[in-house]
């Protein structure tokens, strides 16, 4: 007899069920191939909130919330991200997911929650429950350079000096020291490239793929002073030695219009920013890839 689907928080311990559950929805390998592994998952529930759906003891769908707190206008709040939507093949179509997200929806109560939709089965569902688009964030591409020699003024920074960088990030997730060690130093597969000067500025980057075109990503960008910022893009587009240099940049990012002028071009690739509760919505997002779990 089929039991009614069954929501709850999962503990860290059911890592392994969770991953399973990747695999039978996404393959074996493939895009986010590392997020196959054991250690990655580790490290992502250093800072997260496990939801799954349950029906005869099966676990058929399931949504992990990262909890960091973000900053809005110049207000630190409670805040999350919501990845890793997935939902069994047998149990799609059958409102298991929306359930899902009701169910952490209603159990995260004062946390304003962010996600960036790409696939089309998750849209319906949040947008059922409550959350709204605030804006479709482009991803912004142009050829890397062909020659030219880096200026010079910067260095390759470390952990060490995460200090003084959290007192100059400008993004939705608060740019705390914790963050920046977890997101760009603890990561157990993804390496990043961070350069800036101490005080001044900072640019981080990462050697991917987009669409199978050798990519340099960049992730995050925070400055003191403009003229900083205009010379770290500009060294950044040297520095890639590859087909593209590319960033996901909101248009209420300061750092917008500086990579319109530095050639970069809105692409027909987007992130829909779904928002929680919807009177969130109406805010300046400053969103890079830093603020989301892609990169």
């Amino acid at each position: 007899m089929m039991q009614r689907m069954h929501y709850r928080e999962a503990s860290a311990a059911e890592r392994d069920r969770v991953l399973a559950l990747r695999a039978l929805c996404f393959g074996e390998a493939g895009v986010d191939a590392e997020k196959h592994d054991p250690r990655f998952w580790d490290w992502l529930q250093t800072r997260s909130r496990t939801f799954v759906g349950e029906e005869n003891g099966e676990l058929l769908t399931h949504l992990l919330l990262l909890t960091w707190p973000l900053s809005l206008d110049g207000e630190v709040v409670p805040g999350s991200v919501g990845i890793e939507a997935m939902t069994s093949p047998a149990a799609r179509g059958r409102g298991a997911f929306r359930g899902l997200s009701r169910f952490m929806t209603d159990h995260t109560e004062g946390v304003v929650g962010t996600a960036y939709q790409i696939r089309d089965a998750v849209l319906n569902a949040m947008l059922r429950n409550g959350w709204l688009t605030a804006e479709r964030v482009p991803v912004m591409m142009r050829p890397s350079a062909l020659w030219g020699r880096v200026s010079g003024s910067f260095r390759t920074l470390t952990r060490e000096d995460i200090g003084w960088m959290s007192k100059l990030g400008d993004g939705t997730l608060a740019r705390t020291p914790e963050f920046l060690a977890w997101r760009f130093f603890d990561n157990p597969f993804w390496q990043y490239e961070i350069f800036g000067a101490e005080g001044e500025g900072y640019l981080v980057a990462r050697r991917t793929k987009l669409k199978g075109i050798a990519t340099y990503a960049i992730v995050d960008l925070a400055w003191r002073d403009v003229r900083v910022a205009k010379a770290l893009l500009r060294d950044a587009v040297i520095r890639a030695r590859c087909p593209l240099t590319a960033a996901l940049v909101s248009h209420g990012h300061p750092a917008f219009k500086l990579f319109l002028r530095r050639g970069f071009l809105p692409s027909p690739y987007r992130f829909r920013l779904l928002i929680y509760p919807p009177s969130r919505v109406k805010r300046r997002w400053r969103v890079m890839w830093a603020d989301t779990d892609h990169l």
